[in-house]
């Protein structure tokens, strides 16, 4: 397979409602034997799109699927889930809870600007007297009153760090918390 060979891909993506633009490509090889696809390059960072509609995130599933049965070889209707374990590759919806737990990490240990400083409550804010919550790291969830409002980073982010054990909210690294948030959704 060439750059060359691209015109060709070019006109299968026309016949099926895509495009390519065959100056602006080059080709890339994906093989799960030898470790070539990087999935950290391949998944979409969707920090700002982390309640996205489902919708959308249904749509970019659906893609993320042929993408891992076209690397396994797999007919089109294969389910693809036991590949996306065994290739360690997450899903959009995983990649969306990894994100989200970063930016929910970030902010529990003041990484993030000054701007996030009050994004976010502590329960041991809220509360002055002793809860099950308040030594636990825990954020306070808004109650809310509409769909739209459920889809929000101060509503959704709130529920996913709580939902976290101690032992991974109190690591001292990103990168640790990191590691180990992805093996937790990879063996989901």
């Amino acid at each position: 397979l060439t750059n060359a060979q691209l015109s060709k891909f070019a006109e299968w993506f026309q016949c099926n409602k895509l495009s390519l633009n065959v100056d602006k490509t080059n080709f890339m090889v994906f093989s799960a034997k030898n470790k070539k696809y990087n999935s950290a390059n391949a998944q979409i960072k969707i920090s700002c799109w982390a309640l996205a509609s489902p919708t959308y995130l249904k749509k970019l599933h659906i893609l993320q699927k042929r993408v891992v049965r076209i690397i396994c070889g797999l007919p089109p209707r294969t389910p693809s889930q036991n590949h996306f374990k065994r290739l360690e590759i997450l899903n959009v919806y995983e990649v969306n809870k990894l994100h989200l737990g970063i930016f929910c990490y970030k902010y529990a240990h003041a990484l993030l600007p000054k701007l996030f400083v009050n994004y976010f409550k502590k329960i041991e804010d809220i509360h002055c007297h002793l809860t099950r919550n308040r030594c636990k790291n825990n954020f306070y969830i808004d109650r809310v009153r509409t769909k739209y409002r459920e889809m929000t980073v101060t509503y959704q982010a709130p529920l996913l760090w709580n939902s976290l054990d101690d032992s991974i909210k109190n690591l001292p690294k990103l990168i640790s918390f990191k590691r180990e948030y992805k093996k937790i959704l990879l063996k989901k």
